[in-house]
């Protein structure tokens, strides 16, 4: 055969194979035997023989696989999984006089080099469990001729799905023995592969999950997660020709086709994994892993070597990858060639954004991405995570007042502290500003004690705690802090396994206020209070706390007693002063 017959043979069954989204799917792979080609002795077709058309249709992993060129024989033992399912349609044409040889339905034009033979009625076939389609054509010359054979696209609602159906073939029937051309083919086999729509699973989560809350203004992240596509990088197991070729948008570039030898890398045209970062987020850093199936840790790709990172379309020199803006973030994660090949051993890759949010931010931010490939011979895809992961937090409002002779009145200066539950106030343990628990330790173990021992614990841990004093109009107001969004069985705080989230209305979680200091005039509340804080309490004022007016006490032992002092300290004086006077007179 001709060389260039050949790569336009491998250029049908490469455009067939190169991939849509990430990685093949799990199948187990069967070595297949093929029956043998009828193959008879003469040179000039007989009346006798049958014709037939047998196709055997195999899943492969990337180009390198591919094999080389068919001979219209069955090749025994190949290690491939069968694909079930695939129809083919099968016409017959006729070569038009003056026009090119029917070598590659892709070099030629239907009504210009070649019509529809409508004297033969078009056939559809459909392979089986082990691959397999045969279509009966006839006996004698009648059913001699080129057929033109159409891979249809793939319906059968399975996933992983064949990505791009092979590009048509031309055969002819009965062809001649390609390793000894005295001889002829009446059952010819051909045996094409297709790397199936590989599977890029990719899902968003937040600090692991599908859902997260922690006090607001602490360290989280967001992992975009996916398989590694088939198709990153490969190499050439033959020299081939790969077309068409497509743009960004998806088209077609004309008369565009990307020549290959056999050892030469093949690597995707890109691979960027593609997130806006919410106007209420701040962006901490971005890094980029890899993991194989079974590890217990990922690896780290090298920024600017294996992958590089664009913000606000801004390409990010060094690390750590920040933007404290208070917009929406676009970040743009690129792999290099030599990413590509560093990645295309392993079988998921993620990026991870580093966050926090504003210390009073109150409510929900959820996060999708999406990534967009592209590989030689295919469309570019753009698969994206379906369920948003989201982080949440809530806060609240109450307002101080006071008895007045009137009812009641707006307070100032009355001071609260927050608990997470109502042992821990009773025992004066308070939330720090990270959302962590302070007070007295004995050892490891928080016991309580003062208000001034739990302030001494944050501070020495660098915070201090989460405190709030109400305004002139009586306001005391605490936000950003964490919630429950997940049926917490056990209690602990953490969504275990089995713990489902609940629905939005449901996301809440108690908390205890104590009032640690009264305004002057006032009594103290003495006795924690529970508010139970959702994603709306912030929006509205929560509850009024009234504070009694202090009571008037009497003097310390009464007015009589006042009365007997000062008549007793006149007497003194009285007696102090005839005695004095008594004295004078014995002097004179």
């Amino acid at each position: 055969m001709k060389k260039g017959i050949q790569s336009s043979i491998v250029t049908g069954l490469l455009s067939a194979t190169l991939i849509c989204s990430g990685m093949i799917g799990v199948m187990n792979p069967i070595v297949s035997e093929a029956a043998p080609a009828s193959v008879v002795g003469g040179a000039v077709a007989d009346e006798t023989s049958p014709r037939s058309l047998s196709i055997y249709k195999y899943a492969v992993k990337d180009a390198s696989e591919l094999g080389n060129p068919g001979t219209g024989e069955a090749v025994d033992g190949i290690d491939k999984t069968p694909l079930e399912g695939i129809k083919f349609k099968i016409q017959r044409v006729t070569a038009k006089e003056g026009g090119k040889p029917l070598e590659d339905p892709l070099t030629v034009k239907e009504g210009t080099d070649y019509t529809i033979d409508g004297s033969f009625e078009e056939k559809t076939i459909t392979t089986g469990a082990d691959g397999k389609a045969t279509q009966a054509l006839g006996t004698g010359i009648s059913a001699d001729g080129i057929y033109l054979v159409t891979e249809l696209p793939d319906d059968r609602g399975v996933k992983p799905s064949v990505a791009k159906p092979a590009d048509p073939f031309f055969v002819y029937i009965p062809q001649t023995k390609r390793d000894d051309t005295g001889k002829l083919i009446y059952d010819v086999v051909v045996q094409p592969k297709n790397i199936l729509e590989t599977l890029m699973n990719p899902v968003k989560t937040v600090n692991g999950g599908s859902g997260y809350s922690i006090k607001a203004g602490q360290e989280f992240t967001w992992e975009a997660t996916a398989t590694v596509p088939a198709g990153l990088y490969t190499v050439a197991s033959q020299d081939m020709k790969i077309t068409p070729i497509y743009d960004d948008k998806g088209e077609i570039i004309p008369d565009a086709e990307k020549e290959v030898k056999k050892g030469d890398e093949i690597y995707a045209n890109y691979f960027h994994i593609l997130d806006n970062i919410d106007k209420n987020l701040e962006l901490l850093d971005v890094t980029t892993q890899v993991k194989k199936t079974g590890d217990a840790e990922w690896t780290d790709l090298t920024f600017n070597t294996d992958y590089e990172v664009k913000v606000n379309n801004e390409a990010k020199p060094t690390k750590p990858i920040t933007d404290s803006t208070a917009d929406v973030k676009p970040v743009d994660v690129s792999l290099t060639q030599a990413g590509m090949k560093k990645a295309q051993s392993y079988d998921q890759i993620r990026v991870v954004y580093k966050t926090k949010t504003g210390v009073d931010f109150n409510g929900t931010v959820e996060n999708a991405f999406r990534i967009k490939f592209l590989t030689p011979g295919n469309k570019p895809v753009t698969p994206g995570n379906e369920d948003k992961p989201k982080y949440y937090t809530g806060g609240f409002d109450l307002t101080k007042k006071g008895e007045s002779a009137t009812g009641t009145e707006n307070l100032a200066g009355a001071e609260f502290h927050i608990a997470d539950t109502k042992a821990d106030a009773e025992k004066n343990i308070f939330l720090g500003l990270d959302g962590k628990r302070y007070g007295k330790k004995d050892g490891d173990t928080l016991v309580g004690g003062t208000l001034a021992e739990a302030e001494a614990a944050a501070e020495a841990a660098g915070t201090s705690l989460m405190k709030s004093t109400s305004a002139a109009d009586g306001k005391v107001t605490f936000n950003g802090l964490k919630l429950i969004w997940f049926n917490d069985a056990n209690g602990n705080g953490q969504q275990d396994a089995g713990e489902a989230d609940v629905a939005t209305s449901d996301i809440k979680k108690s908390y205890w206020v104590v009032e640690t200091k009264a305004p002057s005039g006032y009594e103290l509340i003495k006795a924690p209070q529970e508010i139970v804080v959702t994603l709306d309490t912030a929006s509205k004022s929560y509850v009024d706390i009234v504070n009694k007016k202090e009571t008037k006490l009497p003097f310390t032992g009464g007015t009589g007693t006042t009365i007997i002092v000062v008549i007793a300290i006149g007497a003194i004086a009285s007696g102090a002063v005839m005695l004095t006077m008594d004295k004078k007179r014995k002097h004179a």
